[in-house]
């Protein structure tokens, strides 16, 4: 199971690097994409026009389908980095600031290679999205973990345990 949280890992990381130093696609491709994004988008695009507070954010359907791309990803990076830092990391506390620390620059790095891509430009509101999306995924590994120490050992041996296998 050791192994399978560092493919997981690494997988993603690379991934998400190759995937946000790649090139705009042309227009007429991206406004394909635009037509394309149908289904639980679209119905969150039609929700949120119905917010008050939102009718004057601009929401496409890209827009929308990016932030919960951006957002997922991101989530499950921090969410497999956990488990494998906690393969040989004694005390979650510490794989908490280290993972938090290591998304920070994951979701920075992801924005920087953009300067090198063709048609594609940084942006800190996608820093805060990955990031957001990272640190949401760190927490509720972390608090998963302590939930099934406590559940399946008892308060005294959670405590004592400093391994998840």
């Amino acid at each position: 199971m050791k192994v399978f949280w560092w493919v997981a890992f690494t997988g993603l990381l690379l991934s998400f690097l190759v995937l946000t130093s790649l090139p705009q696609s042309s227009g007429e491709e991206s406004s394909q994409s635009k037509t394309a994004a149908k289904g639980m988008v679209e119905t969150v695009a039609e929700y949120l026009e119905q917010v008050p507070v939102l009718k004057n954010v601009p929401l496409s359907p890209l827009t929308i389908r990016k932030i919960i791309g951006h957002f997922l990803y991101c989530f499950l990076i921090a969410w497999s980095g956990f488990y494998c830092f906690a393969t040989f990391m004694p005390r979650e506390i510490g794989i908490l600031r280290i993972m938090s620390v290591i998304c920070l620059m994951i979701s920075t790095l992801g924005e920087t290679l953009q300067i090198f891509a063709l048609g594609r430009y940084p942006s800190i509101t996608d820093v805060s999205i990955n990031y957001s999306g990272a640190l949401l995924g760190l927490f509720l590994a972390y608090f998963l973990k302590q939930k099934i120490l406590t559940t399946n050992l008892g308060e005294q041996n959670a405590k004592s345990l400093s391994r998840f296998d």
